[in-house]
């Protein structure tokens, strides 16, 4: 997952002239925002404003709580009469464009972001999000170079590297994304998830071993991501380690019961020990998950053929059939009467 980063700072701007009311309202509402009480903070930025229509404090702020209570179009409108009041703060474009990126409107966030660094351009953290946003809008050199500028500014900003890398993974550059990948686990060695996003790189280039030590110490960050454990029995199948691969399906589908992935995967570690029985079981819980699966009645026709099982088994890989899979035709040629 990439990484979008908001920065929402309670108090940017002292407004040079203002009223004491409507200091004192605007110093409640930065206490209950503080104190995460944000509609209490609100009910203070507004009194505040209604003293001073020209407190920017009181608009960046009254924004961002609505921003925390999901009021996004409050949040965007509010943080555009700052702007109003000031158009040469950086930040207020960041924060809107912050705001527009989570409502979806990249266009928007875009050019908010675009203004934010012409007006600050050594600001790294304006590039991550930038970027991230032309990686939305499938502008993948536009995000690209927007992470590399963000590093040349701050080359010690992981998340940057992380953005860059999995980027990079996606777009199945797997050794550039391994390089980046890599600094980014050396600049933060307690992300969870830049050690399972380097365990996927390495698993791409076949790099099981490799691949499996990332994994683990993802979990050793955080043991509650079933996706983790999944990945790792992935790479340990692949090492023909298809026992501990069971251990850690297994542990996935603890964490997350309807996880049909695991299940099928399970079964076909199972079937690979000859264990047919229970991987009919595993593919059984998978179609139940997943109805109509193709891959799945292709495995367990093959587990029920190999049980003795020959009708049952031969109608499965019928069905696979009627729903697309070229290689059930071969199977049914070789298997079934």
């Amino acid at each position: 997952m990439r990484k979008l980063t908001l920065i929402f700072i309670l108090s940017l701007f002292i407004s040079a002239s203002i009223a004491q009311t409507s200091d004192q309202f605007y110093e409640a509402g930065y206490t209950k925002m503080e104190a995460q009480n944000y509609s209490g903070a609100i009910e203070d930025f507004t009194r505040s404003i209604k003293l001073n229509p020209k407190n920017l404090d009181s608009y960046y702020n009254r924004a961002t709580a609505k921003y925390y209570l999901n009021d996004l179009k409050g949040a965007i409108e509010d943080y555009g009469i700052a702007i109003q009041i000031d158009p040469t703060i950086a930040d207020l474009f960041y924060a809107r464009g912050s705001v527009k990126q989570v409502a979806k409107d990249y266009q928007g966030a875009l050019k908010d972001f675009d203004m934010a660094i012409k007006l600050n351009p050594v600001e790294s953290s304006y590039y991550i999000n930038s970027g991230n946003v032309k990686n939305d809008l499938k502008d993948f050199d536009g995000a690209l170079n927007d992470y590399s500028k963000g590093i040349e500014i701050d080359p010690y900003s992981w998340d940057l590297y992380f953005n860059r890398g999995h980027l990079k993974y996606m777009l199945r550059k797997y050794n550039e994304a391994i390089i980046d990948l890599t600094k980014a686990t050396e600049l933060n060695k307690k992300s969870a998830e830049v050690f399972n996003a380097l365990g996927n790189a390495k698993y791409a280039l076949n790099d099981s071993k490799g691949a499996i030590d990332a994994f683990n110490k993802s979990i050793q960050l955080d043991p509650t991501n079933e996706n983790v454990y999944y990945n790792k029995g992935l790479a340990r199948a692949n090492d023909g380690e298809s026992e501990n691969a069971i251990r850690d399906y297994t542990m996935a589908i603890s964490i997350q019961p309807d996880f049909a992935n695991a299940f099928l995967n399970r079964g076909i570690a199972k079937a690979k020990l000859k264990k047919f029985q229970e991987a009919i079981l595993d593919f059984d819980q998978a179609l139940k998950i997943k109805p109509d699966w193709t891959m799945v009645y292709f495995n367990r026709g093959l587990a029920k053929i190999f049980t003795g099982l020959e009708e049952q088994g031969c109608g499965d890989l019928k069905r696979a059939v009627q729903l697309g899979d070229k290689d059930a035709v071969k199977a049914i040629d070789q298997y079934c009467r």
